[in-house]
């Protein structure tokens, strides 16, 4: 049995799945790439679900309370510190938060991987206070005029009209 597959699995804007042979698949995608995609859609209210992280290694709180109410530092001395962390977190622990993440946490759900995606390329000192903001995750830039809000829906499709042209 073959590991490589000749065929491949788009996704449709509608919900619809294709599977087809690679070549078909990249060509489908090329032609009409506001219609299909080869990754697949995120999870319906993904926005909505407060994310979950597991601690990969033991984390302590700040040094001083008050920088939970800070934007996130660029660096900190000390690499074991969370600086939004109210109390001493065990390696593999699983905690729900709705503030910055530390970078050594890894996401157990799509927005809390989204999070530290947007975490790890960004400039941190811009950032709002928290990613989860009006009952959603909003991931803001903080660089720029207006807010650069990162949106992994794809734009609207226009009907296609069907009609011939007169």
């Amino acid at each position: 049995m073959s590991i490589i597959s000749d065929r491949t699995t788009i996704y449709n804007r509608d919900g619809s799945i294709a599977t087809l042979p690679a070549e078909q698949a990249r060509y489908r995608v090329y032609m009409s790439p506001g219609e299909w995609s080869l990754t697949p859609p995120p999870p319906p209210g993904w926005d909505r679900e407060v994310p979950r992280y597991r601690l990969t290694r033991d984390l302590q709180p700040a040094s001083r309370a008050r920088y939970r109410t800070e934007p996130p530092f660029e660096s900190m001395s000390n690499n074991d510190c969370w600086q939004y962390g109210e109390r001493p977190l065990v390696a593999g622990e699983e905690i729900e938060s709705t503030a910055w993440p530390h970078l050594s946490m890894r996401g157990l759900t799509f927005g809390a991987e989204k999070i530290l995606q947007f975490l790890n390329g960004t400039m941190k000192s811009r950032l709002a206070l928290a990613p989860w903001r009006q009952g959603r995750i909003r991931l803001e830039s903080g660089i720029g005029g207006s807010p650069v809000l990162t949106d992994v829906r794809p734009p609207p499709v226009p009907p296609f009209n069907t009609r011939p042209a007169a």
